[in-house]
C-alpha cells in the first residue's frame, strides 16, 4: 500500500527500513522525517505524515509484543516518543480549529486610516 504518493513510499519500505534503523541503535529517535530521510527521501507536501506516524506506532507497537527484557524497553521509550509526536499534531489541529482554519491580516471593511 502506498503511504506517500509524492515520493511513492509503500508501508513495507517504511517497515523495512524502521527494522533496520532499529536494529542498528534501538534508541533511535523515529520521526517522518528520519524515516524519509533514511529512505533517501524528503517530505515534500508532508500531507502523509500523520498516517507515517500512525503506522510508526503500529510497527513500534508490532515489535514491543515480539521482545522482552532490554529491547521492550527500548520499544517501549520509542512509543512514548512517538505518541508525543501524535498528541502534538492533535493540540495543533485542535487551535486551528478554534482559529477557524484561516487567519487574515487584512484589514477589514470598517478600518479606516487617519
Amino acid at each position: 500500500m502506498i503511504v506517500c504518493h509524492c515520493n511513492v513510499i509503500t508501508k513495507a519500505e517504511i517497515k523495512e527500513i524502521v527494522y533496520e534503523l532499529l536494529d542498528g541503535d534501538p534508541w533511535f529517535h523515529l520521526t517522518p522525517g528520519s524515516v524519509y530521510h533514511a529512505l533517501g527521501k524528503r517530505g515534500k507536501c508532508c500531507g502523509c505524515f500523520p498516517s507515517v506516524i500512525d503506522y510508526l506506532v503500529e510497527i513500534v507497537s508490532e515489535m514491543r509484543a515480539n521482545h522482552t527484557g532490554a529491547r521492550a524497553e527500548w520499544a517501549d521509550m520509542t512509543l512514548v516518543n512517538l505518541r508525543l509526536l501524535v498528541e502534538r499534531r492533535k493540540s495543533i489541529q485542535h487551535l486551528k480549529q478554534q482559529r477557524g482554519g484561516t487567519h487574515s491580516e487584512r484589514r477589514t471593511t470598517g478600518h479606516r486610516t487617519a
